[in-house]
């Protein structure tokens, strides 16, 4: 493949056209979801709690609830939902990878 200095000056210049233009808008500030009201991890110990409830089995601790999570993704992404109050149109009807 042969080198062509110009192309790469010309893809330099587009690209600092680019970040010139993402840094002049002004993008609008949307509301996050959730975050959590403290740092000792009470929202996550809280859902782990409700997972162990409903589903009858006891987590360890955040890596259990992580392996879990992953081995029951439809399971986790409804209670997910349903533990951050989304509030949708239509509630999802897939998981994918």
């Amino acid at each position: 493949m042969q080198y062509y200095p110009q192309e790469e000056s010309f893809c330099r210049s587009i690209l600092e056209d680019i970040i010139q233009d993402m840094n002049s808008r002004q993008f609008k500030k949307v509301p996050l979801i959730w975050t959590p009201l403290e740092h000792d991890g009470k929202n996550v110990k809280e859902f782990k709690k409700i997972i162990e409830q409903k589903y009858g089995i006891k987590l360890g601790g955040y890596e259990d609830l992580h392996k879990w999570s992953i081995e029951n993704l439809c399971e986790f992404w409804t209670e997910f939902w349903d533990f951050l109050g989304i509030i949708s149109s239509r509630r999802f009807n897939q998981v994918r990878l």
